[in-house]
């Protein structure tokens, strides 16, 4: 894989170093993708400080007239030959250039960010761009047709920060393409390689590589080599390499910090480099940290010594017979190495770097260059893999009907201001026919609940409620909300009955809705081990004693599922509710964690949670598990467990698609094509969705009012709509036949599925 130029570090007065042939460049863009080595081996091309592609004799290391004159450049590549230049821009422009000339032959259209990489495949045919929009997007470049959209890991996903493509290639004679994420979390950084099908767009693996030690300047973990067919990465515990032309697993080549000035020593040591390049015959990994530079034997042989360059090593690349490789070392201060790089935002320094021709040593030239067959072809894909990405997704997708764009006619309550409502936050459809709309109050605004029948679309009289504070969410009853009523008491949100009076504790309640059962449940008592229960008429039923202080409760179909303090489970189910114990909760490790939030699945089998942890200091966790077995998939769940299957809609690993996961097969069913993840000023949100009470429809909505409704079983798209707003919320109605979509605004809109 070509070396990518990323942010640049770090001055040592040069040192004698025979093997090497220094130049300097002068300053250099510090974006991942601004250099790029011909295939042919003789024409490279970088990018300098002021976006102006340099290019040059990749033998005598002499610069080139006819380099494309371009400005404002980030991202550069080259084809085969060198007789094509691609230039990626801070705008999300792509531009395809002949060599010499002034104008472009051709724009590539579809990025909205930074183009941080690019590579073009090695029959000429494709381009694949990475960008700081968190996507990989591959064009044919003779025409400029897109092909695939890829998206970054977590991309888009608020919690854990965002990711960006630092490094694109195609491998395996251009069967698969290899992105490598750069992903910015709370407190530190990480890299992933993600392995695609070129030819269909699926995700087939992702490898771990650990991020460079102290570094936090954008650069690639791993690198193709082998003719494209041997993938080497930094691994998360020591660098490994894997053949790409079998289904045989990566295997270890050793720690990375072993040989290092004061590196401890053990398989588990010195497990960061800061870049890597791969020999194109396949004998020999190559890896820079601290500029320390090693060659690693793929056959498994003893590491050379460390040859030291003078600084920080930014980009490796390796000339076409491996006998040599070109290291780009920054000529920097140590002293001023560069804070994170905000991905799309920060732009990383230029500064001053040399370039030195480095002769490989003679002892990693010795083993035998990887022998691949002429029909070789890459692991195929499991069924799993392909039946759960392969969806259909039509040109001209059938747009689903408007029925009803309904209003809230809420009054103020005497005597108070007339405050707007505040954002609709649920929606429900009822027995009767009603479409109840639930507001809550968010600084100037006010909580109400509104309905309406849908027969006519005229509203029913609305009742403002009591401000509805975070730790006391209103919970649904199967005909009405139960919510506070600003004093510790629970009421029906649209008949204002009492249904449960204040407690006399005051820690945060701990709450439980059954929609099917009709029942509500609370937390009480001196030690929080006593679950009061109430029905929805505002009965009284007898109380639960659990023994212990609760840590969390949910029901469903009759069943409550009570969590204690230590985490032990006990299932109550029946007429009156009997208890039955069904194990513990498995943990998730780490820090001293509570349950913010349990759901139990239709059948009472399995349950799912979002653990926080008790430092606050990194997000909660969603874990699934089985009662009275072990753990499931899932994922972040995005909308509550239908009524009548064993199923989650869950925010998927790559935050712009969804997952539909099956409890009882313990695997995602169908992975959904990406929707935007993004709002209108670039910051990530989440996902609306929902999932219908069989399970088999599933309903997401983008922040840029797009909605679409998915066939789970059939893997194909039903319709989509789009609503003109962000969407709020979304419900199905009990037969599936119609969905509620809430949009910003707090107009509610009926579609009709088909």
């Amino acid at each position: 894989m070509r070396r990518r130029l990323a942010a640049l570090l770090a001055l040592a007065a040069p040192a004698a170093f025979a093997a090497a042939l220094p130049r300097d460049l002068g300053p250099v863009s510090g974006y991942p993708g601004a250099l790029a080595l011909s295939r042919d081996g003789r024409v490279a091309a970088h990018v300098d400080a002021s976006g102006t592609v340099k290019l040059w004799d990749a033998t005598t290391i002499q610069l080139l007239a006819d380099a494309p004159r371009t400005t404002a450049a980030a991202s550069v590549a080259l084809n085969a030959d060198g007789s094509l230049v691609v230039t990626g821009h801070a705008d999300g422009r792509v531009l395809l250039w002949a060599r010499g000339a002034a104008t472009p032959l051709r724009e590539f259209r579809g990025h909205a960010g930074r183009i941080l990489a690019l590579a073009v495949s090695p029959d000429g045919g494709r381009l694949a761009s990475g960008s700081a929009d968190g996507t990989t997007q591959v064009f044919e470049l003779g025409t400029g047709r897109r092909l695939q959209v890829l998206d970054s890991v977590y991309n888009g996903h608020p919690m854990e920060g965002v990711a960006a493509p630092v490094d694109v290639a195609f491998a395996a004679a251009g069967r698969l393409l290899v992105t490598q994420d750069w992903q910015r979390r709370q407190y530190d950084v990480g890299r992933v390689v993600t392995l695609w099908d070129a030819a269909q767009g699926l995700e087939l693996a992702q490898v771990g590589a650990a991020p460079p030690e102290g570094d936090e300047a954008l650069q690639a973990g791993a690198a193709l080599g082998g003719g494209g067919w041997l993938l080497a990465s930094t691994g998360v515990k020591q660098l490994t390499v894997q053949r790409l032309d079998s289904c045989a697993p990566a295997r270890p080549l050793g720690a990375l910090g072993a040989g290092r000035p004061g590196a401890p020593e053990g398989p588990d040591s010195g497990t960061f480099a800061e870049t890597l390049a791969a020999d194109p015959l396949g004998r020999w990994v190559a890896t820079a940290s601290a500029g320390a530079l090693r060659f690693f034997p793929v056959d498994g042989g003893r590491p050379t010594p460390a040859l030291q360059l003078p600084g920080r090593v930014r980009a490796l690349t390796p000339l076409p017979d491996g006998s040599r490789l070109l290291a780009v070392v920054d000529t920097r201060p140590a002293s001023q190495g560069p804070a994170m790089t905000l991905l799309g935002a920060d732009a990383p320094a230029p500064a001053p770097a040399r370039l030195f021709r480095v002769d490989v040593p003679a002892t990693a030239l010795q083993p035998a260059p990887l022998r691949v067959a002429a029909d070789a072809q890459p692991c195929p894909p499991a069924d799993a893999v392909v039946r759960s990405q392969r969806v259909t997704l039509p040109d001209a997708p059938a747009t689903l009907a408007v029925t009803a764009r309904l209003s809230p006619a809420v009054p103020a309550p005497p005597g108070a201001p007339p405050l707007p409502l505040g954002p609709l936050q649920q929606l429900r459809f009822d027995a009767r026919g009603q479409l109840l709309a639930l507001y809550v109050d968010r600084g100037g605004t006010r909580a109400a609940v509104a309905a309406w029948t849908l027969a006519t679309g005229q509203p029913q009289p609305g009742r403002a409620l009591a401000s509805q504070g975070d730790l006391a969410p209103p919970l649904w009853l199967g005909m009405d909300w139960a919510v506070s009523d600003g004093q510790g008491g629970w009421l029906r949100a649209l008949t204002g009955q009492r249904l449960m009076a204040p407690a006399a504790e005051t820690r945060p309640p701990l709450m439980a809705a059954d929609a099917q059962a009709g029942r509500l449940y609370r937390v009480t008592g001196a030690t929080g081990a006593t679950v009061e229960q109430v029905a929805a008429d505002g009965r009284r039923l007898p109380s639960l004693e659990t023994g212990r202080p609760v840590q969390a409760l949910a029901a469903r179909n009759g069943r409550l599922l009570v969590m204690d303090d230590q985490g032990t489970q006990r299932l109550f189910s029946g007429a009156p509710l009997a208890a039955q114990t069904v194990g513990a909760r498995p943990s998730p490790g780490g820090d001293a964690t509570w349950v913010s939030r349990l759901m139990l699945s239709a059948d009472g089998r399995h349950a799912q949670a979002t653990v926080d942890p008790a430092s606050f200091e990194t997000p909660g966790v969603d874990t699934a598990w089985a009662l009275r077995g072990g753990p499931v998939g899932t994922g972040l769940a995005l909308a509550e467990l239908p009524a009548a299957a064993n199923r989650v809609v869950a925010a998927d690993t790559r935050a712009h698609r969804l997952a539909v996961w099956d409890f009882e097969r313990n695997e995602a069913v169908v992975r959904l094509p990406r929707q935007r993840s993004r709002d209108a000023s670039g910051g990530p949100v989440l996902l609306q969705a929902a999932l219908s009470d069989d399970g088999r429809r599933v309903a997401s909505a983008s922040p840029d009012g797009l909605v679409r409704v998915w066939d789970v079983d059939a893997r194909q798209l039903m319709g989509e709509a789009r609503v003109g707003a962000a969407v709020t919320a979304l419900a199905f109605d009990a037969a599936g036949r119609q969905l509620a979509v809430g949009r910003a605004g707090g107009q509610a809109w009926v579609l009709a599925l088909p």
